[in-house]
This record gives C-alpha cells, structure tokens and sequence, in this order.
C-alpha cells in the first residue's frame, strides 16, 4: 500500500469517527443544539436559503418525494393553503388555517352542508362566493361535497338553495 492510499485511508477512518461522535454529541445534547441552530439561522437566513437551494437543486428526487409525503398527511393544511393562495388571487380578504378547516369539518361531522351525506372527502365552499366579494375566513366557509360544491359553483346561497327544491 503507498502512502497516499494510507494516508486515504486514515482519513476514511478518522471522518467516520468524526460522524460517529457527532451523532452521539447530538443525541444526547439535542436541546442545545436545537437552540444553537435556530440562533444561527436567524443571523444568516440568506446563507440558510443558499444553502437549503443548493441541497434541494441536487436532491430533486428527494424533494418531491419528500413534499409528496407531507401533501398526503397533511392534507387540511395543503387545503388551507391552496385555499388562501386562490383567495389572494381574487382579492378576497381574510385567511383560515388548515386546523380551523378540520374543526368545520368535525363540527359538520364530516357531512355536506347542501345534501347532508357524510363523506371522507370535502371541499371548501364559500356561502357567499369570492367571485361575488365574499371573504376567506373560515365563517364564510363550510364543507361540502364535490357534487353539491360543483352545482352551487358561483351562485349565492339562497339562489343556490330555491334552484334545489325546485328540481
């Protein structure tokens, strides 16, 4: 073996105890270093994006595996966001959270507002839609299903409401 493939080697071998004792240090000194980190992020946010970047730009597969995930068990929250992102884009004031939509939900016991059939999956609809200038908070909203979401669309409640009985 020559000296350099030793001298490789040494290294090898010295980063792995290096790794080993680092891992050990945080496990048992977590809170510490959860606190040391959280300082270091706040004195160089640009250097944290820089970095967090850079880590996504060559770890593209985990990324989207990594979002895909916290999608599926996170769905209210995604719901929410998406929720307020399209409300921005029509004007709308006012914002709901991703746990304030789960608690409609649980306080509807999972059931449509329009046709009361219980679902696992609802949609938000607004009572007075924001194409109509209605607002994003969460008491201008309730659950309901695709189907009753799709057939109010746009249309205000009560006309929503007298174009059902009549059918």
């Amino acid at each position: 073996m020559t000296a350099m493939a030793k001298l490789r080697r040494m290294y090898k071998d010295s980063m792995k105890d290096t790794v080993a004792n680092s891992k050990r240090y945080y496990e048992s000194h977590k809170e510490k270093c959860g606190i040391a980190a959280r300082k270091w992020d706040a004195e160089n946010k640009e250097k944290r994006v820089e970095i967090t970047r850079n880590w996504q730009s060559r770890n593209k597969d985990k990324v989207i595996e990594m979002r895909k995930i916290y999608r599926l068990n996170n769905k209210d929250k995604v719901n929410a966001w998406n929720q307020n992102r399209r409300a921005r884009l029509f004007g709308a004031i006012g914002i709901h959270t991703g746990e304030e939509w789960k608690e409609l939900k649980e306080s509807y016991n999972y059931m449509c507002a329009y046709c009361g059939n219980k679902f696992t999956e609802l949609s938000e609809d607004h009572i007075i839609p924001l194409s109509s200038n209605g607002t994003n908070y969460i008491d201008n909203v309730v659950p309901a299903c695709k189907l009753c979401n799709s057939k109010k669309s746009y249309k205000p409640l009560l006309l929503f409401m007298f174009q059902e009985v009549q059918i």
